[in-house]
């Protein structure tokens, strides 16, 4: 990819994404940051997706775990940096159903499946994500890492090749 061909919102995304791993290195004492990592990717100044769910897959043990769950419903009319205002992103996400949900699931492996699609859309159903996409990407000890997503209604054609791999960011944070 030529640099010097990258369109305006291309550059603003690869701005932030570059930041998230100082931004890591500074997660102190919190408890969960792949919240963080994935509230920075669907922010509205990022990759603007409205819904998303973070999972880790451990085929050799043929389960999945929900990680964190981001619903842009529930930080409505709140355009924080969530790497500054920490505790009021991280509050949010507790009080929030869908992070809630997610981190109560553990469905069978999504790798380890005769059936992939059928089961990604089984799970997309019960995050009641209608449009649903999907992203995997490779964990540390062979764990799969995959995010489901509510597909943006915007065309960001532009940026899905930037999306796959700033959903791999996800695999640098310690599993909460």
């Amino acid at each position: 990819m030529n640099v010097y061909n990258l369109s305006k919102r291309q550059i603003a995304v690869v701005q932030r994404l570059t930041r998230i791993p100082r931004q890591l290195l500074y997660t102190g004492e919190y408890e969960n940051p792949a919240e963080l990592v994935l509230g920075e990717l669907c922010h509205i100044d990022c990759f603007n997706v409205s819904r998303a769910a973070y999972f880790v897959d451990n085929p050799d043990f043929d389960c999945a775990r929900g990680i964190a769950g981001y619903d842009s419903s529930d930080h409505d009319g709140v355009l924080e940096n969530c790497w500054i205002e920490k505790d009021a992103f991280g509050a949010r996400m507790q009080c929030s159903s869908f992070h809630t949900h997610v981190r109560s699931l553990l469905p069978a492996s999504i790798h380890r499946t005769s059936d992939r699609a059928y089961a990604l859309a089984e799970l997309a159903q019960v995050l009641d994500i209608r449009v649903p996409a999907v992203t995997f990407f490779d964990m540390p000890y062979d764990n799969k890492g995959f995010v489901i997503f509510e597909k943006p209604t915007e065309d960001i054609v532009e940026l899905e090749s930037f999306w796959e791999d700033a959903c791999s960011l996800l695999a640098f944070c310690p599993l909460a």
